[in-house]
């Protein structure tokens, strides 16, 4: 829950292949490695290191220790740079599926996660599309400063070119439906 709450802290509007083609100092900071998701790991932790929000003062060191990889691991997974290797992970195991194999589950909580946060199009119309038209003037306006910097302009970004009817599909047909299905592998083998 603690991951799932924190894995956008402190996001500036600009993904990670902006950060790394601008060599912003989140992307010289964390050497081109899921500059943003580290950023967002080290924003929650140094909240919950402030006594007021500190909700896992009271438990062991070692526990501490585990919850924070978990949660590190999992903010980590929403690098959508990571969600086809992520995906694949889980296909190789979904067919024999053990909830006592530590490494099935984390790979689990890893789909989940991913489910959590690029999820919108599977909520209500009225709720999903504000937020499509949201992303994709944050898309819009990171390709117009891509122009501006003359960087490398992120396809699937550029106003130019895309159009929200297309993106949808595009992000449905070959992101969403491929996850959604595999997950689902997993509650029928529950029944």
């Amino acid at each position: 829950m603690t991951a799932a709450v924190c894995h956008d802290l402190d996001h500036p509007g600009y993904n990670n292949t902006y950060q790394i083609n601008a060599r912003t100092e989140l992307a010289i900071r964390y050497n081109d490695i899921s500059p943003l998701e580290n950023h967002h790991c080290a924003v929650a932790f140094q909240i919950l290191a402030q006594p007021e929000n500190n909700i896992f003062s009271n438990i062991s060191p070692e526990l501490f220790k585990q919850m924070r990889q978990s949660i590190i691991r999992l903010i980590l997974a929403t690098d959508m740079a990571r969600h086809g290797d992520i995906l694949e992970s889980f296909k190789q195991i979904v067919a024999n599926f053990d909830f006592s194999n530590e490494e099935h589950v984390k790979t689990l909580q890893m789909l989940l996660i991913k489910c959590c946060d690029i999820s919108n199009e599977v909520r209500p119309t009225e709720v999903a599309e504000p937020w499509v038209d949201c992303l994709l003037e944050e898309y819009f306006m990171q390709s117009d400063r891509e122009k501006s910097e003359g960087l490398p302009v992120t396809p699937f970004m550029d106003r130019d070119k895309v159009t929200k009817p297309k993106a949808q599909i595009g992000f449905i047909k070959f992101v969403l439906i491929p996850m959604f299905e595999t997950v689902m592998e997993v509650h029928e083998l529950m029944l």
